[in-house]
């Protein structure tokens, strides 16, 4: 596991730990990056011919095509406007789910935690399959007779973003018919032998799998 010791954000090897812990917001030596150090700098007098020609009070030549395409520059959107925007994009993505930018920036590979716990669900005999894609949101692990579904949550899904993120998934996972429940993950793994059984006891009761527990809980 490589796990920030500021945060506890798992990251996926070495390399990445090391440069995260760099500019980790929670290390109180922390490092700004180059982008935002980019963008402090004061120095910099112009950043586009645009704003050169505006500064030395020269005369601003732009076609009608660039100027159709910098016209909202400095707007804002009205709370209505928003509310559409917001409605009109969550409908886009929930019919091109590979749009996701979720999907298009992170990697499509399993995740120690899920890993983990597919090994944990299938030694267990518990029905739950891995990864289920439900329009713009994704499921961990489903099981799609019983329309119930299990989430195993990283640190970074209790940031204040993310806490209304999931509230929102939540609610039009329920509309759809899905019941889920969420573990979390850094709170697992501090577990002794005893409260993990009870974990996986309580997603056996949660589908309804009467199975009993083998007594033999892997290490996290």
């Amino acid at each position: 596991m490589f796990n920030c010791k500021y945060c506890n954000k798992e990251c996926k090897n070495l390399n990445s730990l090391h440069n995260h812990e760099i500019l980790c917001k929670e290390n109180p030596n922390h490092k700004e990056s180059n982008f935002i150090k980019f963008n402090k700098d004061t120095s910099r007098k112009h950043s586009n011919q645009y704003i050169k020609a505006k500064e030395e009070g020269k005369e601003i030549i732009m076609s009608d095509e660039t100027k159709k395409k910098i016209s909202w520059l400095g707007k804002y959107h009205s709370e209505e406007s928003k509310q559409k925007i917001s409605k009109s994009r969550k409908k886009y993505l929930n019919n091109n789910p590979d749009k996701i930018p979720f999907k298009l920036n992170h990697s499509s590979k399993q995740s120690y935690p899920e890993k983990y716990f597919e090994e944990l669900f299938i030694k267990e005999n518990i029905p739950l399959k891995y990864h289920k894609q439900i329009d713009r949101y994704e499921l961990d692990f489903y099981n799609e007779d019983l329309m119930k579904y299990v989430e195993i949550d990283g640190e970074q899904h209790y940031s204040d973003y993310m806490i209304q993120h999931d509230k929102e998934r939540n609610e039009y996972l329920k509309q759809k018919g899905w019941e889920g429940i969420r573990i979390r993950w850094s709170e697992y793994k501090k577990m002794n032998n005893d409260d993990k059984y009870k974990v996986i006891n309580s997603i056996k009761e949660f589908i309804n799998c009467l199975l009993g527990v083998n007594g033999s809980v892997p290490d996290s």
